[in-house]
């Protein structure tokens, strides 16, 4: 806005100028032309220098505009999501209670007995008919003799499949410590199948002592 004011107002001098000049200057008689053109010349000099001046005064009230450079506005990066570690999760399971199995200590007894070794071997297989005798080695583990004339061997429960008697008098008296054999005669069935029997050591009809065979007859 200054700038347009500042040229208007040197041309306006100009134009002042020229008036004056005109108004001032002696007229010949005989105009010289000449002399008029050289008065112009000098006073639109004047005039244009008059304009620079007041350019040049005026030129630090306007400043010239100066590009500035937009800011960069930085890049965040975006925060990293952090996962939150999972929970311990505290086991709820109540375990098994300890249990405590009495320790199981033998007491000697009046009489009790351990079988050291039988025949035939438990699920013997054999064929009908076959020769065979059921055997036991018996040790007396208890504190009391076991004497011939009231301790018998006798057949228990089974399937009946002995010769002879269902029960015998021991063959010799048997103290604590000592073994006896026990010997039963078996009639092998000739039909095929599984057979067991048991036989008991005892007093009267009070047994202690318990045998048992198991044998498979087969063609």
């Amino acid at each position: 806005m200054n700038f347009k004011k500042a040229i208007l107002s040197s041309i306006s001098l100009l134009l002042t100028l020229m008036m004056v000049a005109g108004c001032t200057a002696p007229l010949p008689s005989t105009p010289d032309p000449t002399l008029i053109a050289n008065e112009v010349n000098a006073a639109r000099t004047e005039a244009a220098q008059t304009v620079v001046a007041q350019l040049t005064a005026d030129a630090p009230l306007t400043p010239t505009a100066t590009e500035v450079p937009p800011t960069e506005t930085p890049t965040t990066p975006p925060p990293t999501e952090t996962i939150p570690p999972l929970p311990t999760i505290a086991p709820t399971s109540t375990p098994f209670p300890t249990i405590s199995y009495p320790t199981w200590t033998p007491t000697p007894a009046d009489y009790q007995c351990q079988i050291v070794s039988q025949s035939p071997s438990p699920g013997k297989y054999v064929s009908p008919h076959a020769d065979l005798d059921a055997r036991w080695t018996v040790k007396n583990s208890g504190t009391e003799t076991w004497e011939s004339s009231v301790t018998d061997y006798f057949y228990s429960s089974g399937s009946d499949i002995h010769k002879f008697d269902d029960r015998f008098d021991l063959p010799e008296d048997v103290e604590p410590g000592d073994e006896v054999d026990i010997i039963v005669d078996i009639d092998v069935p000739g039909l095929e199948g599984n057979y067991t029997e048991t036989w008991v050591i005892g007093m009267g009809g009070n047994g202690f002592c318990t045998m048992t065979f198991t044998i498979n007859v087969v063609e």
